[in-house]
C-alpha cells in the first residue's frame, strides 16, 4: 500500500491515517491519539506509527519529480517548508532522556509566555550541532499546534506572508553552521545545479537539497532589507516564534546588525524593531535575555 505525507498528515492510499487515529480517540476507542495511531499501523502490519511515518516519508522524497514545471516545484517545496511538528523520535541517543526532554520542553515554554505581543520579543533557540534544537522544535509545535519552518526553504518565498493561517506559535529551524554564501549566489548555483540535474535524479529528495537559500541575515532579516515591515518581522509579529541559531554570539550579531527603524516615541519605534531575545541554550541548559547592543 502507498504510504506518504501530506502536510504532515500520514497517508495510505487515499485514507488519512492521522486523521483515522483522531477519530478512532473521539469515538472512544482509544484513550490517546497515539494509541490509535500505533493500532492502525498494526493493522497494517509494521510495528508502530513511527516505523509508517519514516516509510511515508522515504517514499515522498524517492518521488521523480521531472514532470514538474518550475513552478510547480516552487510550489512543492514551499509546502514542505512548512509542516506541523513531530512528536520525539524513540530511538533518540542516551542524552536526550526523559528528563532532558522534560527540562527542554518547560524552558520553551517559560521563553515563549515572556514574549511581549505588542513588540518584537522572540525565542531564540542556541545550540551546536547535535545539541536537540530540532527535535525539540517539533516536539514542542505539536505540543502548541504551531507551524514547524525550515528556514532555508522557507527563504525562497521569504517576500510572502506569513505561512498560512496564523498559528499559536512558529518554529524556525536553521543550521548550526553559519552559512558562507549570500541568497542571490545561493538561487544562482540552486538553479543551475539542478539544469544539470539528470533526468532521472530529479527527486523530491534532490530538489530539497538543492532549492535551498541559506540566507546571511535570515529570519531576523533578508540581506540589505532596510524597512521596518521586513517579511521576517511580519511573521514574528503574527506569532509568537522561536528562532534556532548555532550560538550566543550568533543571536547577539543577528540583532545587531539588523536594519533599525526611528519612528516618533520611544514605545512606536519598540514596536517596529526587533526587542528582546529569550534564550533557551541548550549546550548547557540555560537560558539568557539578550537585548541590541548597537543603536
Amino acid at each position: 500500500m502507498k504510504l506518504y505525507v501530506n502536510d504532515g498528515a500520514v497517508f495510505a492510499a487515499n485514507v488519512n491515517l492521522s486523521q483515522a487515529a483522531k477519530k478512532a480517540k473521539s469515538l472512544k476507542y482509544v484513550e490517546t491519539v497515539e494509541e490509535g495511531e500505533n493500532l492502525i499501523a498494526q493493522l497494517l502490519g509494521h510495528r508502530d506509527f513511527f516505523e509508517v511515518r519514516h516509510l511515508a516519508k522515504k517514499g515522498a522524497a524517492s518521488r521523480n519529480i521531472a514532470h514538474l514545471d518550475e513552478f510547480a516545484i516552487y510550489d512543492l517545496l514551499h509546502k514542505k517548508s512548512v509542516t506541523k511538528g513531530e512528536p520525539f523520535p524513540r530511538d533518540l541517543p542516551r542524552q536526550f532522556n526523559r528528563p532532558w526532554k522534560d527540562q527542554a520542553l518547560q524552558l520553551l515554554d517559560v521563553a515563549l509566555a515572556n514574549c511581549k505581543p505588542d513588540e518584537l520579543d522572540f525565542v531564540a533557540l542556541v545550540g551546536g550541532p547535535g545539541s536537540g534544537k530540532t527535535i525539540l522544535a517539533k516536539a514542542h509545535s505539536v505540543k502548541t499546534g504551531g507551524y514547524f519552518i525550515d528556514a532555508d526553504l522557507y527563504a525562497w518565498w521569504a517576500k510572502l506572508s506569513p505561512p498560512r493561517n496564523v498559528a499559536p506559535a512558529n518554529y524556525l529551524d536553521r543550521p548550526a553552521k553559519t552559512p558562507t554564501t549570500t541568497g542571490t549566489n545561493a538561487r544562482f548555483v540552486a538553479a543551475r545545479e539542478w539544469q544539470a540535474t539528470g533526468m532521472d535524479q530529479r527527486t523530491e529528495a534532490k530538489a530539497s537539497g538543492v532549492f535551498r537559500v541559506p540566507e546571511l541575515g535570515f529570519p531576523m532579516d533578508e540581506i540589505e532589507v532596510m524597512e521596518s515591515n521586513s517579511p521576517a518581522r511580519a511573521l514574528v509579529r503574527s506569532s509568537p516564534t522561536v528562532i534556532a541559531f548555532g550560538s550566543l554570539d550568533a543571536v547577539q550579531k543577528a540583532l545587531d546588525n539588523a536594519w533599525h527603524a526611528y519612528l516618533g516615541g520611544q514605545a512606536k519605534t519598540a514596536r517596529l524593531n526587533w526587542g528582546v531575545a529569550h534564550v533557551v541554550c541548550l549546550d548547557d541548559m540555560t537560558t539568557h535575555t539578550l537585548r541590541r547592543k548597537s543603536g
